[in-house]
């Protein structure tokens, strides 16, 4: 994945989680829409927490748990998706079946954690429960 790709998906995880010093002016796309994205991002960077940053950060690693909670919870109630699809997505795209040394390796693992840890935590999971908060369909939205 390119830098620039790496970029914009991490621009739109901005927008649809409300970042920003006034969340609840962000851009709000349709109920679900940009859902999946937004998982694969926070479920990277959770990884990226487990696998490389293990005992740093424990503010913001549990928020961030807190937010891969809500999207799952998202995803269950909303989609036809069971917890095995949720396993197997981000076993395919956050990395969580790789070995430590690969994730820690990787410079576009490592910067959307670095990325998201410049974020107030509180900010983000304000923007999250926002969009949680009203029930769609999931989609990937236009972040790729």
């Amino acid at each position: 994945m390119t830098k620039l790709k790496c970029a914009t998906l991490l621009g739109a995880a901005f927008i649809l989680t409300g970042f920003g010093d006034n969340p609840t002016a962000a851009i709000q796309p349709p109920p679900g829409q940009g859902t999946l994205c937004a998982l694969a991002i926070y479920s990277l960077v959770e990884t990226v927490g487990q696998k490389c940053r293990a005992g740093q950060d424990p503010e913001f690693q549990a928020g961030i748990a807190r937010i891969v909670d809500k999207y799952d919870a998202f995803m269950l109630a909303n989609s036809t998706w069971t917890a095995q699809d949720l396993v197997e997505f981000k076993r395919k795209q956050a990395a969580t079946d790789e070995p430590a040394e690969a994730v820690c390796k990787s410079e576009n693992h490592v910067m959307f954690y670095d990325a998201m840890k410049k974020q107030d935590i509180k900010v983000q999971e304000a923007g999250v429960d926002q969009f949680v908060s009203r029930p769609g369909e999931p989609t990937w939205g236009d972040c790729l």
